[in-house]
């Protein structure tokens, strides 16, 4: 028997969290990434936070991060 193997949001969101947890502060993590909601869409990953403020500055300041973790 064949097993595959689906990659879930949260399996690749748990991925990118521990190397997020490896790069950045604990308080950095907590303040931007502790309360992210990921879900698979047809395009990718789509991680949802609590509000645009999160997003903005995520966008801002971390984007590159994680996509270079990704």
């Amino acid at each position: 028997m064949e097993q595959t193997t689906e990659t879930t949001a949260d399996s690749l969101w748990d991925a990118i969290a521990v190397r997020l947890r490896e790069t950045l502060s604990e308080t950095t993590y907590d303040t931007w990434f502790a309360h992210a909601e990921p879900r698979m869409t047809d395009t990718g990953l789509v991680v949802a936070v609590p509000n645009d403020c999160t997003r903005e500055w995520i966008e801002g300041k971390f984007l590159g991060l994680v996509r270079a973790i990704v």
